[in-house]
C-alpha cells in the first residue's frame, strides 16, 4: 500500500490567488507604498494615493506574433505605470521578458504629436517566489537605464525593473522583518506559526489571510474597511 501524500502548504504565488489578493485597490497600493520603502525609482515622489487598473492585454503590433497577458496593470494617480509579474519558476528569460512587456506598454501610450518626453514612466516589478540572482544577498534589486561610465541616472529616465526575492525575504531574522519583508512572508506561506507571528505584529497580514479563506470559499468580495494605503 502506498504512502498517502502529506497534504502540500497552498501555493499563495500561485496567479489566480495574486491577482485576487491585488484586484483589492487598497492592498496593491500598500503593496506598492512597501516596495517603494525599501527601494523608490525618481520618478515616484512620494506614496502611491490611488490606482486605476488598465487592461491587461498586451498589444500586437504585426500578425501571428507573441504577445502576453499581464499580471497586474496599473497606472497611479501621478501618472506612473506599474505593470506586477509574479514567476513562481526560476526563468533564465526574466529580465528578457520584462524589457519585452516594458517595451509593449511604454510603447502603446498615446502621445500627440511629436512630444515623446509627454510619456510616462513604466515601472515593471516582478515577484519571484525563488532565488534568481545569486551574484549577492540583496532580497531586492533595481535596474535603470545608466551612463555606463559615470552610472549617472539618464534625464528623464522612463524605465525601472524592481525584481523581489522571496527566498531571501524567508532567511531574514525578526529584526529584519519590513512591510514588504511580511508580504513576502506571507506570499512564501512557511507555516501556521510564522502566519500567525506575523499577523501578530502587521494589521495588513491578519487581511490577507482573511483574504486568503475568503479566496478559498470562492467568494470575490475582498474589502476591508478601515485600511489604509500606506505600508
Amino acid at each position: 500500500m502506498s504512502k498517502p501524500k502529506k497534504n502540500r502548504r497552498f501555493n499563495r504565488f500561485n496567479d489566480a490567488f495574486v491577482k485576487y489578493i491585488l484586484s483589492n485597490k487598497l492592498l496593491l497600493i500598500n503593496l506598492l507604498n512597501a516596495i517603494f520603502a525599501e527601494f523608490r525609482p525618481p520618478c515616484v515622489k512620494g506614496d502611491i494615493t490611488d490606482v486605476t487598473y488598465g487592461d491587461r492585454e498586451l498589444i500586437a503590433f504585426h500578425s501571428n506574433e507573441k504577445v502576453g497577458r499581464l499580471d497586474i496593470f496599473a497606472t497611479t494617480s501621478e501618472g506612473q505605470i506599474i505593470d506586477i509579474e509574479v514567476q513562481c519558476r526560476v526563468d533564465n528569460t526574466l529580465l528578457a521578458r520584462d524589457l519585452f512587456y516594458f517595451s509593449r506598454i511604454y510603447a502603446t501610450q498615446k502621445i500627440e504629436g511629436k512630444e515623446y518626453d509627454q510619456a510616462k514612466p513604466v515601472i515593471i516589478i516582478s515577484l519571484l517566489k525563488e532565488n534568481h540572482f545569486h551574484d549577492r544577498d540583496d532580497y531586492i534589486r533595481s535596474y535603470s537605464m545608466r551612463d555606463d561610465k559615470t552610472y549617472e541616472l539618464m534625464k528623464d529616465n522612463k524605465i525601472f525593473f524592481i525584481c523581489i526575492e522571496a527566498r531571501k525575504c524567508v532567511k531574514l531574522g525578526d529584526k529584519d522583518k519590513n512591510h514588504l519583508i511580511r508580504w513576502m512572508h506571507f506570499f512564501s506561506n512557511i507555516s501556521q506559526k510564522n502566519d500567525a507571528e506575523l499577523a501578530e505584529k502587521d494589521e495588513v497580514i491578519k487581511l490577507l489571510l482573511e483574504a486568503e479563506k475568503m479566496f478559498k470559499r470562492n467568494d470575490d468580495s475582498v474589502n476591508y474597511p478601515g485600511l489604509t494605503t500606506g505600508a
